[in-house]
């Protein structure tokens, strides 16, 4: 192939003009082409043959149960093009996972293997929720101001939107620690379509305000509040993390852990990607 360039190299550099529509592409630039790198390489009959084999079937059943997740992921999504490359992905595996059993039962040898890093953009979604879901899930305070055996703490929630009627939602009481596991999630709902909501994440904040439970004839004590900012769910789908409790600008002591969960971004889609390293059986 490489002399079938002498006669066009000649010609660029006579000034000639050449037909490009020609050229082949490179093979690095084709979507199924996959670079290996030599110390991703493991010479196949080494070490004991039975444990060889069973490593092999390990890699092939993940792989196969990696696609299956990508594949039915991608379909949820309407991604018919990305869940048939899954599909095409998995019919591989599972054919190479057939022959290493027949192989392996019959006591032959083990055959060439190669791993391969193969690169995997995944559409981030939560395709458990709606298009018009916000879920919280409330899941810990950490060292909440308070003695550490005789705090009863609850967290109370309010969603911003709509703006003529904020959402709220409160926890169940957790009693005697400063360090309350609640793990409770609500759902709240707005609406995808709507531009004055949409501005109105770009402004506004979820807050949860932690309370502590008073006792007979005492209120309940406010212990401070946890924010969090909308606007970052304009471009992520999830917001996982843990906050510190502030009133105003004072920081209370102790912090909340929160997540808060959408089907999709409000604005952009989440693309993320994955590494996975591949075992391809033959060559």
């Amino acid at each position: 192939m490489s002399k079938g360039f002498d006669s066009m190299i000649e010609a660029t550099k006579c000034g000639l003009p050449i037909d490009a529509s020609t050229i082949p592409t490179p093979p690095q630039l084709e979507s199924e082409f996959v670079i290996v790198d030599v110390a991703e390489c493991i010479e196949s009959g080494m070490g004991n043959a039975e444990e060889t084999f069973q490593t092999l079937e390990k890699d092939l059943l993940h792989q196969i149960e990696v696609c299956t997740k990508n594949k039915e992921h991608f379909l949820r999504l309407g991604d018919v093009s990305s869940a048939s490359k899954f599909e095409k992905f998995g019919l591989e595996s599972k054919k190479d996972l057939l022959v290493i059993q027949n192989l392996r039962k019959t006591g032959s040898l083990v055959p060439k293997f190669h791993y391969e890093t193969r690169l995997f953009s995944m559409v981030k979604c939560h395709t458990d929720l709606g298009d018009n879901d916000l879920e919280v899930t409330v899941e810990r305070g950490i060292n909440l101001p308070g003695k550490p055996d005789d705090l009863d703490s609850y967290v109370r929630l309010e969603f911003p939107i709509p703006t003529e009627a904020p959402q709220k939602a409160k926890t169940h009481t957790v009693r005697d620690t400063n360090n309350p596991v609640f793990q409770e999630e609500f759902k709240f709902e707005f609406n995808r379509k709507s531009r004055s909501q949409l501005r109105q994440f770009k402004r506004q904040s979820l807050k949860l305000e932690v309370w502590a439970k008073g006792g007979f004839l005492r209120s309940d004590v406010f212990l401070g509040t946890a924010s969090i900012k909308l606007v970052d769910l304009e471009s992520v789908c999830l917001i996982h993390d843990c906050f510190s409790l502030m009133d105003g600008r004072k920081a209370c002591g102790g912090k909340l852990e929160v997540k808060v969960r959408i089907r999709e971004p409000l604005l952009t889609k989440q693309v993320e990607e994955t590494r996975e390293k591949w075992l391809v059986i033959g060559s």
